[in-house]
């Protein structure tokens, strides 16, 4: 993902977001658009694109941070166009809660039954 972010910075300075069904809350009013890759005190902001730089680009867990799955890719205007799927945010925030819930249920599934492995190696009744 780096390498393709590097990419949109050598040839524009606007990228689109892919849109997620499920993403960050930071993510979610901006994926699937068009933002600005400089902040807005920069001269070669463009004021019709959000900024990246407002949804806390450059911090681990928002956006392009760590779990961050959304790619980008290069808008050029009056070139590119914009014919991602629109998710609605509140939704995609809402599926990425429930998708935080099933990963947390699964690991207790595997840490009880890695527990449940010990007693019966060591031929626990009780458990």
């Amino acid at each position: 993902m780096l390498r393709a972010f590097l990419f949109c910075v050598k040839i524009s300075l606007t990228l689109k977001l892919t849109p997620l069904f499920n993403c960050q809350l930071i993510c979610a009013p901006i994926q699937g658009n068009v933002v600005n890759i400089v902040p807005e005190s920069d001269p070669r902001f463009g004021p019709e694109f959000n900024t990246i730089c407002n949804h806390g680009y450059g911090e681990p867990v928002e956006c392009f941070g760590i779990n961050c799955q959304h790619m980008p890719y290069p808008y050029i205007k009056g070139i590119s166009h914009n014919f991602q799927k629109q998710y609605d945010p509140d939704e995609a925030v809402k599926h990425a809660n429930i998708q935080v819930k099933q990963c947390y249920y699964e690991r207790n599934v595997r840490a009880l039954k890695k527990k449940l492995g010990v007693c019966d190696r060591l031929g626990d009744e009780e458990r």
